[in-house]
């Protein structure tokens, strides 16, 4: 009877995480999604604690518990959203991709489908840096249909950032109807003079009194209302724009609402538009 093989409990969960951290850097690539590096440790960390503990509790070595563990990681690196089960299911495919490709070459290595340790993770290294050029430009790919170009214009001042197609985000004018733009705080310094993009970015006014203070310095602003996970009803101020484009094309009566908080997380978009847009 063979020697059972010794599993070293250190090395299986640093490895595990690395692999781990790979898998979801990956996923984010082609979701074009922007999570911190720390979201992406942690998750990575939670799925080394698992496979650790899989050692010693055998029912955490079964499908529905592995899957449990999966979608556990992914919310905890890119959060829960509309997309949330779609990026699950990417993140998956990559696993069993990257699962596919190391036994693929354990096979081709020694045909017994099995590997050391470092023959192991030498061929998870192989296999991530093949499959994040692949990844990579899956992601551009993606991102590009995603996000368009948004120009601004204001009183002769410009202001082109990259803004998020949003099918979901409906945000118009109840007045007029007309479509409103979300950009981030930090954008109207490039659109507005000092003393008005002064005004919205006082951290301790609310969005009422942000509008009262614009007014007064001879900007046309006002109130637009939203809704969104985790604000059932809500309000942002927002200000009439000369002149908007997107990748080219021109539109009139367009408001923009500035955004209190960062609108992604890596800043891979600074705006949002909708499908008005």
């Amino acid at each position: 009877m063979p020697p059972l093989p010794v599993v070293y409990i250190d090395l299986l969960f640093l490895l595990n995480a690395a692999v781990d951290y790979a898998l979801l850097l990956c996923t984010a690539k082609i979701c074009g999604a922007y999570p911190k590096r720390l979201r992406l440790a942690l998750a990575a960390l939670l799925g080394a604690a698992f496979a650790a503990a899989a050692v010693f509790w055998r029912p955490l070595r079964s499908l529905p518990a592995e899957m449990l563990c999966g979608a556990a990681m992914s919310l905890a690196a890119f959060g829960f959203s509309r997309v949330s089960v779609r990026t699950a299911l990417v993140f998956f495919a990559v696993a069993a991709a990257f699962g596919g490709a190391v036994y693929a070459v354990s096979l081709l290595r020694n045909g017994s489908g099995t590997l050391s340790l470092r023959a192991l993770a030498v061929s998870l290294a192989l296999c991530y840096a093949v499959f994040s050029v692949v990844f990579r430009r899956l992601g551009r790919a993606r991102t590009r249909s995603l996000v368009a170009s948004l120009t601004l214009t204001l009183g002769g001042r410009s202001l082109r950032v990259d803004a998020l197609r949003d099918t979901g985000h409906s945000l118009s004018d109840p007045v007029t109807g007309r479509p409103v733009v979300v950009i981030e705080r930090s954008c109207v310094s490039g659109l507005l003079p000092p003393e008005q993009a002064a005004v919205f970015k006082r951290e301790t006014a609310d969005a009422a009194e942000t509008v009262v203070a614009a007014g007064r310095t001879g900007l046309r602003a006002r109130l637009v209302p939203y809704s969104s996970v985790g604000t059932a009803r809500g309000l942002l101020p927002a200000f009439h724009v000369d002149h908007a484009s997107v990748d080219g094309k021109s539109y009139a009566g367009v408001l923009a609402a500035v955004s209190p908080t960062p609108l992604s997380d890596g800043g891979g978009h600074r705006a949002v538009i909708g499908g008005q847009l």
